[in-house]
């Protein structure tokens, strides 16, 4: 029964370790995909303006002024504005570098790159 206790204890500090990892691993993936979502629902609302006529010139003043208000990494022009087959479609394609692990003197550095895409579609009026 003494050894029990031992094996417990070990048990209990591999889910710890597990958990922690699951946790870090949340932490360092969650902004990239939050910000896809966000430059989701930017595309969304560009494109539902790209496919009305009356609103479909100002598309690039909007993105720009909603890339500044939203502080985005991007320009105007990494976005992608087509119509296709009855409908506007906005995108942009982009990709970010997880650091999971920091380079030092006994590991090296392990990144992950995501590639990520948000997209936009809205019929034409």
């Amino acid at each position: 029964m003494g050894n029990e206790r031992g094996a417990s204890t070990v048990k209990t500090l591999l889910w710890l370790l597990v958990i922690g990892g699951g946790i870090h691993a949340f932490a360092k993936f969650m902004p990239p995909y939050m910000q896809n979502y966000k430059l989701s629902k930017l595309a969304e609302k560009t494109a539902v303006m790209r496919a009305d006529p009356t609103t479909g010139n100002d598309v690039s003043m909007f993105l720009e002024r909603q890339i500044r208000l939203n502080e985005l990494p991007f320009e105007a022009r990494d976005f992608q504005i087509v119509l296709d087959g009855g409908e506007a479609i906005v995108s942009v394609d982009w990709t970010y570098d997880v650091e999971l692990i920091p380079a030092n003197d006994f590991v090296p550095e392990y990144t992950r790159r995501l590639a990520l895409r948000a997209e936009g579609r809205a019929p034409l009026r």
